[in-house]
This record gives C-alpha cells, sequence and structure tokens, in this order.
C-alpha cells in the first residue's frame, strides 16, 4: 500500500549515488542517505543484480513507507545513436519471460522535466538481465526497440509494484550499443555486490584492455555526469 513517506531512490553502484543532489551518498550500514528534514527523498544502494534490488525495495519500503519509488542509474545503450549521458525514461522493463511497466504518470512528469534543465532524453522500454551485456547480445535486445539494458529496474518496479507503490525508471546511457564493458572491468562487479565468481577468470585481461578499459571509463564519466544532471529535475518532479 503507497505510504505517505519520502521518494524512495533505489541505485546499484556507489558512483550513481554520488551523483545525488546533496552531495555523497551512503555511509551508514543500510547504506541509505535521507535528503532533507524532514526527508522529501531517501537514497538506498542496493548494489548489483535482481536479487540485491529486490531485497532492497522491500527493507527500505519498509522502513520509509514510500510514496514513490525510482529506480535510477546508468545503463547500456542498445540503440545507436544513444550517446553516453543519454537520459532514458521507462515505460516498461522486460525480462526474458516477463514484462513490468512503470506509473505512466511518473513517467510522463520526469520526461516532462529533463528538457527543461537541458537534459536529452528519450522515453521507450528497456531490459533487465542478470549480468553483463556485450555488444552483441544488445544488439540482440535492442531488436525490437528497446533502448537501455540494466540489472534491477525490472526488480525494482515489480517489487514496487506487488506492495501498491507507484514506480518509475531512470537510466542514463554510458555504454553504448557499439561497445560493452570490457570483460576484465566486468570482473570488478563485486566492488558494488555483484557476483564475484562468473568473471573472476578475466581479471588477466586487464593489460590486454587497457584501450577499451580507457574507452569505458570515459563512457563512464559521460555517463555519471549525464546522470548527475537529469536526478535533480526528475526528483523534483516526484516530489510536487
Amino acid at each position: 500500500m503507497t505510504g505517505r513517506g519520502p521518494i524512495l531512490v533505489v541505485m546499484a553502484l556507489r558512483a550513481e549515488m554520488r551523483q545525488l543532489p546533496g552531495g555523497v551518498a551512503g555511509g551508514s550500514s543500510a547504506q541509505t542517505r535521507a535528503l532533507g528534514a524532514p526527508p522529501r527523498v531517501v537514497a538506498e544502494r542496493c548494489g548489483i543484480g535482481p536479487v540485491n534490488a529486490a531485497r532492497a525495495v522491500d527493507a527500505a519500503s519498509a522502513r520509509w513507507r514510500p510514496r514513490a519509488v525510482l529506480v535510477a542509474g546508468i545503463a547500456g545503450g542498445l540503440q545507436s545513436g544513444l550517446s553516453p549521458g543519454t537520459a532514458v525514461v521507462l515505460d516498461a522493463v522486460r525480462t526474458a519471460d516477463s514484462r513490468v511497466r512503470a506509473s505512466p504518470e511518473l513517467a510522463g512528469a520526469i520526461e516532462a522535466a529533463l528538457p527543461d534543465a537541458g537534459v536529452d532524453a528519450r522515453r521507450g522500454e528497456g531490459w533487465t538481465v542478470d549480468g553483463v551485456a556485450d555488444s552483441a547480445a544488445k544488439r540482440r535486445l535492442g531488436a525490437d526497440g528497446a533502448l537501455t539494458v540494466d540489472s534491477e529496474s525490472y526488480a525494482v518496479l515489480e517489487r514496487a509494484r506487488d506492495q501498491g507503490v507507484s514506480a518509475a525508471a531512470l537510466r542514463v546511457v554510458a555504454d553504448p550499443v557499439e561497445r560493452g564493458v570490457p570483460r576484465s572491468v566486468a570482473a570488478l562487479a563485486w566492488v558494488d555486490g555483484g557476483a564475484w565468481w562468473p568473471h573472476a577468470l578475466d581479471l588477466w585481461r586487464l593489460p590486454l584492455e587497457v584501450r577499451e578499459a580507457a574507452r569505458f571509463r570515459r563512457d563512464l564519466r559521460d555517463g555519471l555526469t549525464g546522470l548527475r544532471r537529469a536526478l535533480p529535475p526528475a526528483l523534483e518532479a516526484l516530489a510536487r
């Protein structure tokens, strides 16, 4: 049941949390940060992956009884022309066997607020996968017009829906469709709660992927910059 509490923002990465207005987020054992007093916005770092995301929504919802949920962060782009830093407001998110819709009202409010803040934004559907999608996989996922891929949006929207809370998803492209996350970089996902074992043996590739890692670092920087620009107008729109 929808509460009367703050907006709950769910993000996977420490680097994403640092883009929130009000300074560096996190720091407590619960990995939360309340913005404002009384808080209008509460941010929760869930860690990478759908299981972590679902658990975080359940725990934060029990604590805060949010009136709305926003899952936000960087994502892989699935269409040419979606350059790093492009914001995408998601209408729905798919997995291999299911699909969940975001609140049309919340998505519309965010979409309307972003251009006024000078943020380049698109609107469409996205995918959630449990893992890192390389360029070939991203092209397959985008074949029917989907715009982004990440590892948490579906779980957050699903858990919010099951609890009767309106939810929206805001993603900002980091790695474009023609580039994936280097395997040696993906091996470091355990730092933000991802499983260490799927890519552990890929760490040895880092000396061979110096150029790709440098390119990804630039993509990541542009994606996080876009996220930092998109979050204030999006949160203001949701708080009205």
